[in-house]
């Protein structure tokens, strides 16, 4: 058997392995999509029904409090701003359900489903492209793909946090390439969380050009919905002016009057903001180490931690990881996934047991953001 037919066969086994995981992971989501979903993927889809019926989504929702029926189960509807491209995929699969008779939830649980496929894709196809070994690729990838609190997020709660993800992975393969706009444009306007990317874009890229063109996709996406600028700041800023809640730290200044708390929270905002443009600027990190610590960052200077945005940096974790056998990225990747899964922080009875859990992901993750920059600072 010459060489040529060696290298033919090992591919072949790994493109098996690699299909058969990927098809596990489908499977697995698919089983519990039936299962109920969280009030947020009630209120996208009623939104969604909203804007096909002719209405906007920032300027006429239904009103906040009204009772609807889906798939059996009443919700209560609360609208909240959010970017609108997957509102608009969500109006496309309202109208394959009509034809069809596939409930739309299903057919939005799926739309999520090709998102976490393809940030597992990523991340395997990022390993093999720092030349890791097969079986490490694999790993990593399940990693993400396997992960019990990213599969209960996106199929079983309807998140939809993964389809930015994907988008912004993709843009990160190509910020030399014409494509790389259009990638990161859906991801602004999938969810305003990669936004956080843009500091290391403009000075470890230096690709204002693109950013510039990725700013006109996502107005292109916006348009039919925003119609002013103030709708814009509302959505780019739409979370400092809230109370502390979820995992976040910050609950401890509960007690507070509000003006106090919105003083705190926003000025550690800015705190937040200014870190990113330092580390960006002085600080030499790959776009997958900056953006492990950007998002795994949040706990420490966001107000506000639903569990979703927990699983923003467990690609880049899981990705480093392998690539730098980086033991604190599993530990925190395992921390989040445990936290996520375990506690519920809306309506988790004993306060300050909740409060012991966010104190430990912030002194994990300060610790996780410490270790990184102070690696990289010794490495140049």
């Amino acid at each position: 058997m010459d060489s040529e037919t060696v290298i033919d066969n090992h591919s072949a086994g790994t493109n098996l392995y690699l299909i058969l995981l990927l098809l596990l992971g489908a499977l697995i989501r698919i089983l519990l999509f039936p299962l109920p979903f969280n009030q947020d993927f009630a209120d996208f889809i009623i939104d969604a029904q909203n804007v096909a019926n002719g209405g906007n989504l920032y300027h006429n929702p239904l009103p906040s409090g009204s009772q609807f029926l889906l798939d059996g189960v009443l919700y209560t509807y609360y609208p909240f701003f959010k970017p609108p491209l997957f509102i608009y995929l969500l109006v496309a699969a309202g109208y394959v359900s009509a034809l069809t008779g596939v409930p739309t939830a299903f057919l939005g649980k799926a739309i999520i489903l090709m998102g976490d496929l393809g940030v597992s894709y990523l991340i395997y196809s990022q390993l093999q492209s720092n030349k890791m070994g097969e079986r490490d690729c694999l790993k990593g990838m399940c990693l993400y793909l396997l992960n019990p609190f990213v599969i209960f997020v996106s199929a079983i709660s309807g998140k939809f946090d993964s389809l930015a993800l994907l988008f912004l992975m993709l843009a990160l393969r190509k910020t030399e390439d014409l494509k790389m706009p259009l990638y990161y444009g859906l991801s602004l306007a999938t969810k305003q969380f990669t936004l956080f990317m843009l500091p290391w874009l403009l000075f470890r890229q230096r690709s204002l050009k693109y950013i510039l063109s990725s700013i006109i996709v996502l107005m292109i996406v916006l348009l039919p919905s925003v119609r002013n600028f103030g709708d814009l700041g509302y959505l780019i800023f739409a979370h400092t002016d809230k109370t502390p809640r979820g995992f976040s730290w910050m609950m401890i200044y509960s007690s507070l009057p509000y003006e106090q708390i919105h003083i705190i929270t926003s000025s550690i905002f800015s705190l937040y903001v200014l870190f990113l443009i330092i580390l960006a600027a002085f600080v030499e990190l790959s776009a997958y180490s900056y953006a492990a610590i950007v998002f795994s960052s949040m706990i420490i200077f966001s107000a506000v931690v639903w569990e979703q945005y927990l699983t923003w940096s467990i690609p880049f974790l899981s990705i480093l990881y392998v690539w730098e056998k980086s033991n604190i990225s599993l530990l925190l990747m395992a921390a989040y996934s445990v936290a996520g899964l375990a506690v519920d922080p809306v309506n988790m009875a004993n306060r300050w047991a909740l409060m012991a859990v966010n104190i430990l992901l912030l002194l994990l993750t300060s610790c996780f953001v410490a270790n990184y920059i102070l690696r990289a600072l010794k490495k140049h």
